[in-house]
């Protein structure tokens, strides 16, 4: 386990550097807060893991793990969105290899806490592990739910709307 957390709180660091250097790249305001607040969401992520790693280190247990829930990183953009409806977001197109590398990062974590989740035993383990793997694939949901409304709007309206953030139409 110390392994695995060890592993998962660099794969974080490496998220939040990753997603600061996006946010520092691009001068699209939409763009800008997303990677702000996925690198938010990263460190309050690597926080926890390091907790829970010098925990166990020093013969603990882990507790029960709660992440803000999907719905406030949702809703925190669409906050955002709402009161900068007056914005053009789609003016200075966003860094496309910024979201390919974001989508690819979230896509590797999310498959990394799958595997992690399958093969622990212990069930704090397990519920640790499945919180990470949601944040993860809530992440990816943002990031691919901005990148198609700006550079596939017409194919973004069309989506299902249980796979789009159909607030972002207003």
């Amino acid at each position: 386990m110390e392994k695995a957390l060890k592993f998962a709180l660099n794969f974080e660091a490496k998220g939040a550097k990753l997603y600061l250097e996006l946010a520092g790249k691009t001068k699209n305001k939409l763009a800008k807060e997303l990677f702000y607040s996925l690198a938010q969401k990263e460190i309050e992520h690597a926080r926890m893991i390091d907790t829970i790693y010098e925990t166990i280190k020093g013969g603990g247990e882990i507790a029960e793990v709660k992440f803000s829930t999907n719905n406030k990183f949702e809703n925190e953009l669409k906050t955002f969105f709402k009161q900068n409806k007056k914005l053009n977001f789609k003016k200075d197109a966003p860094n496309l290899v910024g979201y390919q590398k974001a989508m690819e990062m979230e896509k590797i974590g999310y498959n990394i806490y799958v595997n992690l989740f399958e093969n622990s035993t212990n069930s704090a383990q397990r519920q640790f592990f499945d919180a990470l793997r949601t944040e993860e694939a809530s992440h990816l949901e943002a990031i691919t739910n901005v990148y198609r409304y700006l550079t596939k709007p017409s194919d973004w309206l069309q989506e299902d709307e249980s796979h789009v953030w159909n607030w972002m139409s207003l």
